[in-house]
């Protein structure tokens, strides 16, 4: 039973990563909200900083710097190539949230990845830490790997 638990909180961590990439893939609307903007449309870049949130349908991406990079061939498309987030990066997610210093979506690879003191949480105190974790979408796997440290990972549910 505590294998069925335990997979089914890995399900739920992969349902809340494939959240933001369905949104992107399916060309939905995203709020981006900076104190500051700068874009640069030679380097198709748009970089937001300080007090950033990215929201869209219920997720919320904040942290201190967000740098969207659209694929150099469709610049006038807005079609996105990847996303990185630095600094105090936090996803929410319904009772779910990750945190970690720095997140990179890699749209075309359909890859989300996270460094540094990431930590996973679900609101029944399930915890996942480590170093990075890489969730590759295609496959539907999620490797959490560590330096130093060992991952962690702890589960709350009930075991009947």
């Amino acid at each position: 039973m505590k294998k069925f638990l335990t997979g089914l909180w890995i399900a739920s961590l992969a349902v809340f990563l494939v959240v933001p990439v369905a949104s992107y893939a399916q060309q939905e609307e995203l709020d981006i909200q900076s104190d500051n903007l700068d874009i640069n449309n030679q380097a198709g870049t748009a970089v937001f900083t300080n007090n950033v949130v990215v929201t869209r349908e219920g997720m919320k991406l904040k942290a201190d710097k967000v740098k969207v990079t659209y694929i150099k061939e469709n610049l006038g498309n807005h079609d996105v190539d990847k996303i990185e987030a630095t600094g105090n990066v936090k996803l929410l997610e319904g009772n779910r949230v990750a945190t970690a210093q720095r997140a990179l979506y890699k749209v075309q690879e359909h890859q989300v990845h996270l460094f540094d003191h990431v930590q996973v949480t679900q609101g029944d105190g399930s915890i996942i830490k480590g170093t990075k974790m890489l969730y590759d979408i295609k496959q539907g796997r999620i490797t959490v790997s560590s330096g130093d440290e060992p991952v962690r990972a702890h589960f709350n549910g009930k075991i009947k």
